[in-house]
């Protein structure tokens, strides 16, 4: 009788992974296109902590379990990709492709009702669970253990369940065999050998989204022009940087532009531009990036462009070096670390703007997190950011003498539309730090950083007056700014 409650419990524990699965499947699809899930994120992060737990759910985590919703739309697949513009193979293929999709459909809807049918069954198991408080363990085991029909819905559902993880298996294969087939449509991948990378026959693809360009031929300057490789496994390589300018082309987030060269598949060109209300504001920062010859089992090459003496952050180094987990430079674990299967360019970019160019950067700084929350820690955060202040100012002045290659026109394009902007936001600070007719709480309220800075220090003030007057005459002949306050 023991063995039975335990096999019921096993039962119900593979219930909810396997509803898990297909409902997971299910909701991200209907996100893709382009449908309102209110419970999605919570699936997302249901499903990876129940990859990561061995331990069984009880009945009482059973009843806050989010279930499935049926009020959710079902995958469009009316739609099939006629044979007009594709071989016959490859209409053969989206068939079967889109098939298998609509047999996930059918059963997840069996699945809804039959979830619902054992919502039933587990509640009165929870409530006989509670019952052994009061009844003797082996009489409540046989109550729930009675029964033919109670035999016979687990056969059933172990059936159903059986099924659906079959299936959602052949759904994943499938959305995997759409992806493929759209790639081939609009990627012509050379058959020629690409050794060393400059293929005569390259990827022709025009890109008109503001983040991301390809470019015929890499520049000079490029770090990594120089260090020519054979992919280890042309076809797995090609592939790689195909998904790669497929995902930068329509996902690069405000504030990261890039640039791939036809001539050379294997290089990057990256811009970031210093997230708002950091100290890195309104500045620019630079990188050469380098996929290796066995990508992506591992990380790309990370070349940090430098425009100024000594770091103005803790990871990135006047050397050009990187330090991110995701590049195998910087302490991580689980996600922070290369994964060929998951990982990819974007997510380290999106590291570097979101992790690394942060409001308080000293931080960043291996061991110094434990001074957070301490008077020590902000006194070094503040007068590090003084630091990162006086250093941009600095860096963005010899980026103007000398512009980066690759982007000249964005950066002539960024500092027409933002020089007014930076060289104000300091200017206002330097006044609240002289103004003494003005009333301190006004000062602070009007033009307080989000992040620590103030009180500043005297030598800050005099550093940062020299420096930011030397940007100004340099934007100012260079007719990006003109200052209206002399």
């Amino acid at each position: 009788m023991a063995n039975d409650k335990m096999e019921s419990e096993r039962i119900k524990d593979w219930s909810f992974r396997a509803i898990h699965k297909a409902k997971c499947l299910y909701e991200m699809n209907c996100k893709r296109e382009n449908t309102q899930n209110d419970d999605l994120s919570i699936c997302e992060n249901e499903n990876q902590k129940s990859k990561q737990e061995n331990e069984k759910l009880t009945p009482e985590e059973f009843a806050d379990y989010p279930k499935p919703s049926s009020a959710s739309p079902p995958i469009d697949v009316s739609l099939k990709p006629q044979p007009d513009n594709t071989t016959s193979s490859q209409h053969k293929r989206r068939v079967k492709a889109y098939e298998s999709i609509k047999e996930f459909q059918s059963l997840l809807a069996e699945l809804l009702v039959e979830f619902e049918n054992k919502e039933a069954y587990y509640k009165d198991l929870l409530l006989k669970k509670k019952d052994e408080k009061t009844e003797g363990t082996d009489d409540v085991a046989s109550k729930m253990t009675d029964g033919e029909e109670d035999d016979l819905s687990h056969v059933n559902l172990m059936k159903l369940l059986l099924d659906v993880d079959k299936s959602s298996d052949s759904f994943e294969d499938a959305e995997k065999e759409v992806e493929s087939i759209v790639e081939d449509e609009f990627f012509s991948c050379p058959s020629t050998d690409l050794s060393p990378l400059t293929p005569e026959v390259n990827l022709k693809i025009e890109f008109n989204e503001k983040g991301f360009a390809m470019l015929s031929s890499s520049p000079d300057h490029h770090h990594f022009k120089s260090s020519t490789h054979n992919p280890s496994n042309q076809k797995t390589f090609l592939n790689a940087v195909k998904k790669e300018i497929n995902l930068l082309k329509g996902s690069l987030p405000l504030g990261i532009f890039v640039k791939g060269y036809d001539s050379r598949m294997d290089l990057f060109s990256v811009m970031i531009e210093g997230p708002t209300h950091t100290p890195y504001e309104d500045g620019l920062f630079f990188f050469d990036v380098q996929l290796p010859s066995d990508y992506p089992k591992n990380p790309p090459k990370f070349f940090y462009v430098s425009y100024c003496a000594d770091r103005l952050n803790p990871n990135l180094y006047e050397d050009g070096k990187v330090c991110v987990s995701l590049l195998g430079t910087w302490l991580g674990k689980g996600t922070e670390i290369w994964n060929p299967k998951e990982s990819n360019l974007l997510q380290v970019l999106v590291s570097i703007q979101g992790l690394i160019l942060n409001h308080e950067p000293y931080f960043n700084e291996a061991g110094y997190e434990r001074q957070k929350g301490t008077q020590e820690g902000q006194e070094n955060s503040r007068m590090y950011n003084e630091m990162v202040l006086i250093k941009l100012v600095q860096a963005m002045t010899k980026l103007l003498r000398s512009p980066h290659v690759a982007f000249a026109e964005e950066i002539y394009c960024h500092f027409r539309e933002r020089s007014s902007k930076l060289i104000t936001r300091f200017k206002s600070w330097l006044q609240d730090a002289t103004d003494d007719q003005k009333p301190r709480s006004v000062q602070l309220e009007t033009h307080m950083p989000k992040f620590p800075l103030y009180p500043m220090s005297k030598g800050f003030l005099l550093s940062l007056n020299r420096s930011l007057n030397e940007f100004i005459s340099l934007v100012a002949s260079k007719n990006i700014y003109s200052d209206t306050t002399k």
